[in-house]
């Protein structure tokens, strides 16, 4: 039997989250026996995953494998049915709409009827923005999709790695992004995601009834040859904490660079920045048809090109029929033909604002209201309060120059406290607490460049002097002021409040002068912000003299702060006598500084005297202004030193860094002048380890402000202090031998720090305090060690000598003195005598010269006679005799028996030779002689028979010699010698 099968949906679409909608798969009435189907995938949406949906059947998930996969209609069932179920995925990213599309395939046993497809499509979701990428899947243009399409106020917002590290992001758009809707955007910050037009798109649409709220971004790099480079605003749209730079509204007839807002639409900007955008025509920063809100913000460096004189509004043009409310905000280095900052065709408030550096090519730098030309009449018109509009620049000078303002008659309500630089073209009544100048003297607002002085966006922050500081009205003033710093009573003029500044003296205060000369020092003040990061260069003090008696004339009465904070004139009294002060302040500072200055009558030079100081060897001398005398008649106090004649030994220097010691230009030179208060600076060092009576000297006058004193000597005594002697080179160790007398000196050990005949003591203690052995001699005098040790003496010793000077300052050094056992050297042999192989009895005899007999094997007699001879016996049992001399006998492998007969001799003990029976050893003459690398240490002795002596080596014991008639409490170290061959 065969089948025709049909396919259908119980609806076209659902909606993520849960939402379900059905397939439905039937084949017929006849329903006998199981029958699976094959159906495919073909056709869905390429974005579409399995994460978006989930398709079962009977609740059971149907899997899909290459976009194909089975169902099986049950025996007794006509149809079966397959649940689709839209998923609600963890990051809700912007989805475009995504379709699930089921294709009936062949298979066995039916055949494919004509409702052989059916669909469903999950509706577009999602306002997140994860990538970067124009389009598709949680791009930003799909998020506003969504937005537009699904009913109630939507917030878009940007998640992932992308936008949430500390690295910049742009999202360059392929087209110009249209917001129909009530969507609110939110960024991570100005500094930290752009969008950008990339030159060739304006970048936002705002569409009439969309009600649009942007913050935390830059909308930058528009493009468009129209009106609204970067944002078209036909709807209510608010922009905070944002910047729009970079745009362009390009062609002859072109308005708003950066923002182009329509009739019957409003604006809101706070806390953000329009820069560097163009317009053709008007309004290179904004161009307002409908009402706009400026708060907290910043319009600066806009162009307006302007296709006639007429045209222009570099930072903005308020057009006929719209109103602007501009508070807390600035306006700055915007051009335009006409209107370099504002052109206002309409209604404009302007409140606690600074409109300032500003330039038109044809008129008004500042603010221009429309007016009619022939009647004077006026079309837009401007409120100004607490605001300064001033520094602006008209480059068209004839006939008439405006930088500042123009207007028709009475264009302009002026409610007070404000600050105009050159009112021209006012046309208006002025307020009696508006301060203002004119062309010929125009006011200067004293505003720092457009910098970043705290708050969100760049401000021109108040000068020390300003007339702005504290001449603002408080009454309905804001509470804090661009950058949200609060405003404090009476509040500044402008967009910025001052913390205010302190001014102190800080040089020419006290000094004297005669009367009609110039003080020597400038008045010099510095000026410090109280707090935060406010500028002070640029501002002005103004320095004020009393009007009558004693007074000074000024080089001029104000003075412009450098960029150290310092301000300074300088100051010629007049001719009447007497003391005085004059002020410095400046606006923004609550308390002036003061100088006190005194005008004299014709001086009598100071008078000096010579002086003597004493100071200690190798001291550093601090002068203070004491150490000059100043007698003035006339009352003067000391003004000035003057050195004349420099010290021909020593150093006399001004130590500026405060390191006591001359540094590079440091050195004092002949004539040089050094004020009073740097007298505490001028050091005197004498050379290292030098002293005496008048040591050194040099020549100096005093100076009261106005003369110098005849000269007077200062003469310096430096005293002699000990110091502790050097040790110039450390003392050597020594090695010496017991039996050989030793001498050491300590010649160029040490040395006397002290010039002069200062005559050292020496002392000499073993390291550990306790006194030399009795060998060894110590003279306290000359430092010299002698001594003749004894193999009772071998071993280390580790001395300390201490030197010492008469004032009792001592320095040490160590060294170690080895003493080695005794030595004994064969002699030096003239003639070589060898036994034979068999007993040599009465046969080897030595000559009268010095002998070496070998006895070899066998029983020998050897006899050296005279000289001093070296007997080596054999094998055998032999007799060595020495003779006369002084002989060394060294047995062999049998029993020997040896005689050294006169002089002293060695008798040789060996480690691996027979027993060998000295005959006639003489305690104290004669000695044992230690070979084969034997030491005392390992030598045994005992009693022996017939009152003798034995010796042999620590761990055999076999005695090797037999020392006759020789007790073993007669033998000790001083008996025995190590043999050298």
């Amino acid at each position: 039997m065969t089948f025709t099968l049909n396919l259908s949906s119980s609806s076209s679409s659902l909606v993520e989250g849960g939402s379900s909608e059905s397939f439905i798969l039937s084949r017929g009435a006849d329903t006998l026996g199981d029958l699976t189907v094959n159906l495919t995938t073909t056709g869905s949406s390429p974005s579409l995953t399995d994460s978006d949906y989930i398709l079962t059947v009977g609740g059971i998930p149907v899997t899909v494998i290459n976009g194909s996969f089975s169902v099986t209609i049950p025996n007794g069932q006509s149809a079966v049915t397959m649940t689709m179920t839209a998923l609600q995925e963890a990051l809700e990213f912007a989805e475009a709409a995504e379709t699930l599309r089921l294709n009936l395939a062949a298979g066995m046993g039916y055949t494919v009827g004509t409702n052989n497809t059916a669909s469903i499509t999950i509706a577009a979701n999602g306002f997140t923005v994860t990538t970067t990428a124009a389009t598709g899947e949680g791009s930003l243009e799909q998020a506003i999709a969504n937005a537009n399409a699904i009913a109630g106020d939507d917030t878009i917002t940007f998640v992932g790695a992308i936008f949430t590290d500390a690295t910049p992001d742009t999202i360059l758009l392929t087209s110009e992004l249209n917001l129909t809707s009530n969507i609110t955007i939110t960024g991570p910050g100005a500094g930290l995601l752009t969008f950008s037009g990339g030159g060739s798109n304006r970048v936002l649409t705002i569409s009439h009834g969309a009600t649009v709220n942007l913050s935390g971004l830059t909308i930058a790099n528009g493009f468009v040859n129209a009106s609204g480079g970067g944002i078209f605003n036909a709807g209510n749209l608010t922009i905070r904490s944002s910047v729009i730079q970079n745009n362009t509204a390009n062609g002859s007839s072109s308005d708003g660079g950066g923002i182009y807002t329509v009739s019957g639409s409003r604006l809101l900007l706070q806390d953000s920045t329009i820069r560097n955008n163009m317009a053709g025509d008007d309004g290179g920063g904004i161009r307002n048809d409908g009402n706009l809100i400026l708060l907290n913000s910043t319009i600066n460096n806009n162009q307006a090109n302007g296709n006639s004189t007429a045209s222009g509004g570099g930072g903005l043009i308020n057009v006929v029929g719209a109103t602007a409310s501009i508070t807390n905000s600035t306006f700055s280095g915007n051009l335009a033909p006409n209107g370099g900052a504002i052109r206002n065709d309409g209604n404009l408030i302007l409140r606690n604002s600074t409109i300032t550096n500003n330039q038109a090519s044809v008129d008004v730098g500042g603010i221009v209201n429309s007016f009619n030309p022939l009647t004077g009449a006026p079309i837009g018109r401007t409120t100004l309060q607490n605001s300064v509009i001033a520094g602006n620049v008209d480059l068209t000078t004839a006939p008439l120059y405006f930088p500042d303002l123009l207007g028709g008659i009475n264009a302009f309500s002026d409610d007070g406290n404000n600050l105009i630089g050159a009112i021209t073209g006012f046309n208006s009544p002025i307020s009696d607490t508006t301060w203002f100048g004119t062309n010929l003297r125009p006011l200067d607002p004293l505003l720092a460049p457009l910098g970043d002085y705290g708050g969100a966006t760049q401000t021109h922050a108040l000068l020390p002097g300003s007339l702005a500081i504290d001449a603002g009205l408080s009454t309905d003033a804001p509470t804090t002021d661009q950058r949200g710093i609060s405003r404090i009573g009476p509040v500044d003029i402008g967009a910025f409040e001052s913390r205010g500044f302190t001014i102190t003296p800080s040089a020419g205060t006290p000094q004297s002068t005669q009367i009609s000369t110039a003080f020597i020092a400038p008045l010099t003040v510095t000026v410090v912000a109280r707090e935060g990061n406010e500028p002070v260069s640029g501002g002005q003090v103004t320095f004020k003299v009393p009007t009558a008696g004693a007074s000074a004339r000024l080089a001029s009465n104000q003075a412009t702060i450098d960029r150290n904070g310092d301000a300074s004139v300088n100051a010629t009294a007049n001719d009447a006598p007497g003391s005085y002060r004059v002020t410095a302040e400046a606006n923004g500072a609550t308390i002036p500084a003061s100088f006190s200055l005194t005008n004299a009558l014709p001086n009598r030079p100071p008078t000096t005297q010579d002086v003597t100081i004493t100071i200690d060897e190798d001291q550093v001398f601090y002068f203070t202004p004491n150490d000059f005398p100043c007698n003035d008649r006339d009352g003067n106090s000391l003004i000035a030193v003057q050195i004349t004649q420099l010290p021909s030994v020593g150093q006399l220097f001004v130590d500026s860094n405060s390191n006591n010691q001359q540094d590079s230009s440091e050195a004092v030179s002949v004539d040089q002048v050094i004020l009073a208060a740097n007298l505490a600076q001028l050091r005197f060092a004498p050379a290292a380890d030098q002293h005496g009576q008048s040591y050194a000297s040099f020549q100096f006058r005093v100076s009261d402000g106005s003369d110098f004193s005849e000269t007077a000597t200062m003469t310096i005594n430096v005293t002699s202090v000990n110091d502790t002697p050097i040790l110039k080179t450390r003392i050597a160790d020594r090695t010496i031998v017991a039996e050989i007398p030793f001498q050491m000196g300590l010649e160029g050990v040490f040395e006397d720090a002290d010039a002069g005949d200062d005559r050292l003591a020496y002392s000499a203690t073993l390291l550990n305090g306790t006194a030399l052995p009795t060998w060894l001699q110590f003279d306290p005098v000359t430092g010299n060690f002698s001594g003749t040790p004894t193999n009772l003496n071998v071993g280390r010793l580790s001395i300390r000598v201490t030197v010492a000077d008469l004032a009792g300052a001592s320095t040490s050094d160590t060294f170690t003195l080895q003493v080695n056992f005794h030595t004994t050297a064969f002699p030096v042999t003239t003639t070589q005598l060898v036994g034979g192989r068999g007993n040599d009895i009465r046969r080897v005899t030595g000559t009268a010269a010095n002998d070496r007999i070998s006895a070899l094997a066998g029983d020998d007699w050897v006899r050296g006679l005279d000289g001093d001879d070296v007997l080596l016996g054999g094998g055998g049992t032999d007799r060595l005799e020495g003779g006369n001399g002084n002989d060394i006998l060294m047995g062999g492998k049998g029993v020997d028996r040896l005689i050294g007969g006169t002089g002293n001799d060695v008798f040789v003990l060996q480690k691996n030779s027979g027993l060998d029976i000295v005959l006639d050893f003489q305690d104290g003459r004669d000695r044992i002689g230690l070979a084969d690398g034997l030491q005392f240490e390992n030598v045994w002795k005992r009693r022996g028979i017939n009152n003798s002596t034995e010796l042999g080596v620590r761990g055999n014991g076999n005695a090797l010699m037999r020392i006759n008639n020789v007790l073993p409490w007669q033998i000790d170290a001083t008996d025995f010698t190590t043999v050298i061959a």
